[in-house]
């Protein structure tokens, strides 16, 4: 169940502000194949406000702010052979701050954005692994005490002829665990803190290009020819940092034509057949068994 409010106000001309609030209900529950124990379930509240403000600086320029709350309700830990103290999950929830800039110069030639933001991270939800008495080892969902984000984007794409556009984009990323002990942490390097690693499946830096020049083709339509380009660094599949993706540089090509009607598109995707994996995780399941072949 979930219910929503919004008011907005144009303080001037130029400078307006938005309030908004959100009021969620989640009933979570989770059961497996072999139904014991009893389906578990539980109920979570919460409330996720946001603010946003925008000024325009000219008709084609202008600043903004959010700041806004967001919540993921709790996780119930299915495995009956859990103790009670791992049975559930807290809910998790973030404040983020963002500050940017969108543009068009050049009568709409050029785009040019740019954001900065921050993020408080509460009571993240993550995987860690538990060792049964009686041998065995299952996956479960935990918290981390608190985790920050700080982050930029750069945006900019562009016509720079009647037939090329060209355009780029980049973030970066600071992403760290700011309060976590884990029991493994403490087995495997005699310390149960992993504060200042870095959250898992978050590349520090980011970035793509592309270009894109079109043609006419009389009654045909319009041909073109595109190429892609993008880089992604390394992203740690957990909390330890320890394996990771490595670095992904991906190539694409296009060449294709749109006629009035219709459209046709040759293509080669990973044009230099790079190998690394788009995400890894680590994930340990004895309990669910997955479908027999039929």
């Amino acid at each position: 169940m979930a219910a929503f409010g919004s008011v907005g106000f144009d303080i001037t001309d130029r400078w307006d502000v938005t309030a908004e609030l959100r009021f969620a209900r989640d009933t979570v529950g989770n059961f497996n194949t072999v139904r014991t124990p009893p389906l578990s379930e539980a109920e979570y509240d919460t409330w996720s406000p946001r603010v946003t403000t925008g000024f325009k600086l000219t008709p084609d320029s202008m600043v903004y702010l959010n700041v806004a709350e967001g919540h993921k309700p709790g996780v119930i830990n299915a495995d009956p052979r859990f103790p009670e103290s791992i049975r559930l999950a807290d809910p998790e929830s973030a404040w983020t701050y963002e500050i940017g800039s969108k543009n068009t110069f050049m009568n709409g030639r050029l785009t040019a954005n740019i954001a900065a933001y921050f993020t408080d991270w509460t009571d993240q939800q993550i995987t860690s692994a538990f060792t049964f008495p009686t041998g065995g080892t299952q996956s479960f969902i935990t918290n981390a005490g608190k985790s920050e984000i700080k982050g930029l984007e750069i945006e900019l794409s562009g016509r720079v002829t009647d037939n090329f556009s060209a355009g780029l984009t980049y973030s970066y990323i600071d992403a760290q665990f700011k309060e976590l002990n884990d029991a493994e942490a403490a087995q495997l390097f005699g310390n149960p803190s992993v504060a200042g690693n870095r959250l898992f499946g978050v590349p520090e830096n980011q970035g793509s290009i592309f270009g894109k020049y079109s043609f006419p083709m009389g009654n045909l339509g319009q041909g073109y020819f595109r190429v892609d380009a993008s880089y992604t660094s390394k992203k740690y599949d957990q909390i330890f940092n320890l394996a990771h993706t490595g670095e992904q540089e991906l190539v694409n090509l296009a060449l294709g034509m749109d006629g009035e009607h219709w459209s046709a598109q040759l293509f080669v995707k990973n044009l230099t057949d790079d190998r690394t994996p788009s995400s890894v995780t680590r994930y340990v399941d004895q309990l669910n068994l997955n479908v027999p072949s039929t």
